[in-house]
């Protein structure tokens, strides 16, 4: 398919989702003129906010209608389309998409048709933990050296899609300026369709995570592993030397290999990012930095005023004496470890949520050790963390679970709350339980620990 002419295509956008990230494609592809249908199996009411927002920007443009198909999936939708873009909530071997496959219709996802279209360099931030902080961290040192930095992806304020159009019209000009993506391992198997790595790989590390969406740990590894597979001799790969898998990647890559661990970082360095991992992602900064020949003095300035992302160890404020912290973002058990690791005294942990089929037995025995207080929001990964919790012996008079929203657990929380404690939301699980993402339960979280007065 020619992707510099969209007029009339028939393009199937496969899940809209609630994210952004299927939003921003479909907005992007109405303004080229593609004729849109969008297919998602969640009904309308559970994605108003996406379609409120997509035909918004349709009207203020005076763009063709879109043909919404919600709450199911036809297959003539997938036969018939010239390109489907498949969003996160697709898994790749279902019929429709096989069935599209024998039909020989195109098939790419938000990231795939990123890099077919941006031809500038990419920087690309991969890994389990630490990705959007070292994301994030890069876009804040290369905006010190080039305002005009590009940090989008899977981070929550800015979808590829979104910065596109700035990103080729600069194309056009001849000009080049740094594009810092984060890409999650569902972006990384797009890139084989266009066969394009980022000239720049980094990734923070490889830990087991996703499995309730692949078969094992080596498949989500190999997922991770792909961000090289087009990388030459003159790109380069950022990776974590205390992590045997990448470590053992590093020996079959084409790329130039820098290592990064927490002890390059100076110790007279004033990092305000909380927490020995975080260590790790700003030596995996400064390797890429060191790449690009940026002064190490004006990069000291940057990484040393650099206070972190929202959701991530963020401190939200004192209400009543009590403490909040909001590190909704740890979505997975070894995250919510990493995160109690960082404070001296025992929390009050809010945790669980949705079940990713990862381990939850180090991250019992770390409540236990942390933890004055442990209250658990409704979920299966919460029923086998209690579970586990209760074969460590915890406390069942510390332990209260099955919230199905904030407000009720912090009502709880009040009542065994003194001044002085800390309250830390760190889930360790996903959370669709009963949220629709982490960010909507981060959000939800500030809101009420900033009424925690009142309840």
């Amino acid at each position: 398919m020619d992707l510099t002419n969209w007029k009339n295509q028939r393009v199937l956008v496969a899940g809209l989702g609630v994210h952004g990230g299927g939003l921003a494609v479909a907005k992007w592809l109405l303004r080229q003129g593609a004729r849109l249908t969008v297919t998602d199996l969640k009904p309308p009411s559970q994605l108003q906010p996406s379609l409120d927002r997509l035909e918004s920007w349709r009207r203020r443009y005076k763009l063709k209608p879109v043909n919404y198909v919600l709450g199911r999936h036809r297959i003539g939708d997938f036969t018939k389309a010239d390109l489907i873009i498949q969003n996160p909530g697709m898994p790749s071997d279902v019929v429709y998409l096989e069935r599209a496959r024998r039909q020989g219709v195109p098939i790419l996802n938000e990231a795939a048709l990123f890099f077919a279209l941006v031809k500038m360099p990419i920087i690309a931030v991969t890994g389990s933990k630490g990705k959007s902080t070292t994301t994030a961290l890069l876009g804040h040192i290369f905006r010190q050296f080039y305002p005009q930095t590009i940090v989008a992806g899977n981070i929550r304020e800015t979808a590829m899609f979104d910065v596109v159009d700035k990103i080729l019209a600069w194309q056009k000009q001849g000009k080049s300026v740094p594009i810092i993506l984060e890409l999650s391992s569902w972006h990384l198997e797009g890139l084989p369709t266009v066969k394009r790595s980022p000239q720049v790989a980094v990734i923070t590390n490889i830990l087991p995570d996703h499995l309730n969406r692949y078969k094992s740990f080596s498949a989500y590894r190999k997922a991770k592993e792909i961000i090289t597979a087009y990388q030459g001799d003159d790109d380069w790969l950022v990776i974590n030397k205390k992590d045997k898998n990448l470590v053992a990647l590093s020996r079959r890559v084409r790329s130039q290999v820098l290592f990064f661990q927490d002890k390059q970082v100076p110790s007279t360095w004033q990092i305000k990012l909380p927490g020995k991992h975080n260590l790790s992602n700003v030596a995996a900064a400064l390797q890429v930095a060191k790449i690009y020949s940026l002064p190490r003095g004006k990069v000291r300035q940057a990484v040393e005023s650099f206070s972190g992302l929202p959701c991530r160890l963020e401190f939200v404020g004192e209400f009543s004496g009590v403490k909040f912290y909001n590190d909704s973002c740890a979505t997975a058990p070894v995250a919510a470890v990493a995160a109690l690791r960082v404070f001296k005294r025992k929390v009050i942990l809010l945790a669980g949520g949705s079940d990713k089929k990862l381990p939850v037995a180090d991250l019992a025995r770390m409540i236990k050790a942390k933890a004055k207080f442990c209250f658990l929001f409704a979920g299966d990964g919460s029923e086998r963390l209690k579970k586990e919790l209760q074969r460590q012996r915890f406390p069942s008079r510390r332990l209260q679970d099955g919230f199905e929203d904030i407000i009720s657990m912090l009502r709880a929380v009040k009542k065994v709350a003194k001044p002085g404690d800390v309250v830390l939301l760190s889930p360790g699980f996903a959370s669709f339980s009963t949220f629709a993402n982490e960010f909507d339960r981060a959000d939800k979280f500030v809101r009420a620990a900033r009424k925690f007065n009142k309840l």
